[in-house]
């Protein structure tokens, strides 16, 4: 969900902890073209301010729209969604406005760029996919949500205590990368053998797990300035 061709920059990186914490949960809660319907509200919640809103404004890393909405520029480097799993934003008369340019940002400038097609406009097979939309598989010739359908789950672990479905391994993978899933398994599976806890969903605890690596990543950019985030 996020390329370190973006994080690790200098411009990212001289901004205060504040704007890196608010990007990181603006990202998260994008639509699949990488709208935001209400910046300020998201920003309230995590105790961001205005001004660290505003510097991501002036730095580029978001696009402003009159209407209130903005998109992450950068989105399609962070981002780069499967057809399959593609839902396009609501935002199209926002969408309309932008360019795109060679190496997927987007632009409000037309020089050099090319306007944002409807719809999907990557090629399918691509690695990553943003979090909360729902898959679906065509069955019969019909489309039904796979959290509909009772699915099996397979053991995975030294100890083979974590239990995911294929699914739901893969959307992980999605998410936060096959090294991130496997390092994050492989601490649930021994955490579940040396405590023996038990956890109603290992997906949801996963996805939890991830979301507070975060979190940390960015109060280490906090505290120490010069650290390279992830």
């Amino acid at each position: 969900m996020f390329s370190d061709e973006i994080t690790t920059t200098d411009a990212f990186l001289d901004m205060p902890g504040g704007s890196q914490l608010l990007y990181f949960h603006l990202g998260i809660n994008a639509d699949d073209d990488g709208f935001i319907s209400s910046p300020k509200m998201i920003m309230r919640a995590i105790g961001a301010s205005d001004d660290e809103l505003k510097i991501l404004y002036a730095k580029k890393f978001l696009l402003p729209f009159p209407s209130g909405v903005c998109v992450v520029k950068h989105w399609r480097i962070n981002n780069q969604i499967r057809k399959d799993r593609y839902t396009e934003t609501v935002y199209t008369k926002e969408k309309t406005q932008l360019f795109i340019r060679d190496n997927g940002s987007y632009s409000f400038n037309s020089e050099g760029a090319l306007p944002v097609p409807r719809g999907h406009f990557l090629a399918s097979g691509n690695k990553v996919a943003t979090v909360g939309r729902p898959v679906v598989a065509v069955v019969e010739e019909s489309i039904v949500e796979v959290s509909l359908v009772k699915e099996s789950k397979d053991k995975h672990g030294e100890f083979q205590n974590v239990l995911l479905s294929e699914v739901e391994k893969q959307k992980l993978v999605d998410q936060i990368g096959a090294n991130g899933v496997d390092v994050l398994i492989t601490e649930l599976d021994q955490y579940i053998a040396s405590t023996g806890k038990k956890y109603k969903s290992h997906y949801a605890t996963i996805q939890t797990w991830a979301r507070r690596r975060i979190n940390e990543h960015v109060k280490e950019i906090k505290n120490k300035p010069n650290v390279v985030a992830f």
